[in-house]
């Protein structure tokens, strides 16, 4: 399934820039498009429900204010998919990476 996220451009920026550049959430993150006039602008990007996430995850840590957008993202693309309940039956396979997560952007900030 593939989920189409829509960033507002400011709190990309400042997302991609806390980002450990040697992680998968980085190169997602860095394949997107920038659309819309000047002050209006939006980041759009299309990812796997894996990295999306991942995604989610790391923002949750780093730019909570992201988690609403990034949210209604995996909401559309499951009602799409008629898949409500994925995101539950991920969690706990994710719990394990949001560790290493948490690890990697401990080592960046140091």
């Amino acid at each position: 399934m593939k989920v189409l996220i829509e960033l507002p451009l400011d709190k990309y920026e400042h997302f991609i820039a806390v980002c450990d550049p040697t992680c998968r959430e980085y190169a997602v993150l860095k394949n997107s498009i920038v659309i819309g006039p000047a002050g209006q602008r939006i980041v759009k990007l299309i990812c796997n429900e894996e990295d999306v996430l991942k995604l989610l995850i790391a923002c949750v840590m780093v730019c909570e204010e992201l988690t609403g957008p990034i949210g209604k993202a995996i909401d559309r693309a499951h009602a799409a998919a008629r898949l409500p309940g994925y995101v539950r039956k991920r969690v706990t396979e994710l719990e394990m990476e949001v560790a290493e997560l948490k690890v990697k952007l401990l080592k960046q900030k140091e």
